[in-house]
């Protein structure tokens, strides 16, 4: 088993353009609409140097007669799940993202997982909201929440 102390932050984008909006809600279905279209990349590093990057993308569409979002990574189909049941998800002590979101806010994020190649592990971090600003990308301006999670990752490899 190996730890890795993770650092990576992710930003949130807001269709809003008020910047006195500091707290946002959880999404609800209705915010969703077919052909919303998510891309981002990422890296991972450790101790300076970059482990591992890539891009992902997300979409909504129509998926078992209601709305999805359906997964990729690179050129690589990954899932699409229902978005009900991705909004309707059991509360959790311990949540990827503890809504509403508000700068400043910190929680603990901890989760078990296992990977399509089989590999298993536990991650364990702490997080916070560090800002909400404008961020420039390919479809416009907007709004961000920018979120900082810092940890470790234990897998069985």
């Amino acid at each position: 088993m190996k730890n890795i102390l993770i650092v990576f932050s992710i930003f949130i984008l807001m269709s809003c353009t008020d910047s006195s909006k500091f707290s946002s809600e959880k999404p609800t279905l209705n915010d969703y609409e077919i052909g919303e279209k998510w891309a981002w990349k990422w890296q991972r590093s450790v101790e300076g140097e970059i482990r591992a990057e890539g891009k992902d993308y997300q979409e909504v569409v129509k998926y078992k007669n209601t709305l999805g979002i359906s997964y990729r990574e690179d050129t690589l189909q990954k899932d699409t799940l229902k978005i009900s049941t991705i909004i309707n998800r059991k509360a959790s002590k311990t949540p990827r993202y503890d809504w509403p979101l508000k700068v400043g806010k910190k929680w603990k994020y901890e989760s078990e997982w296992e990977n399509n190649e089989g590999t298993t592990g536990k991650t364990s971090q702490d997080v916070e909201v560090i800002s909400f600003e404008e961020l420039n990308v390919t479809a416009g301006k907007f709004m961000a929440y920018k979120i900082e999670y810092k940890g470790i990752t234990t897998n069985s490899r």
